[in-house]
């Protein structure tokens, strides 16, 4: 159960992380603008896993 849970916790993990790097293309290729990036970033770095 314990192995379990730390698993979908790094999945969470997994996700988040690839949120924000997908964010950071974004921003990269100017396709959104710094406060967008700012306001989503703080929000995916937010979230408990």
């Amino acid at each position: 159960m314990k192995n379990e849970r730390h698993a979908q916790k790094l999945k969470e993990l997994n996700q988040i992380n690839e949120k924000i790097y997908k964010l950071e293309e974004r921003l990269l290729n100017d396709e959104i603008e710094n406060s967008t990036y700012q306001t989503w970033f703080k929000s995916y770095s937010m979230r408990n896993v």
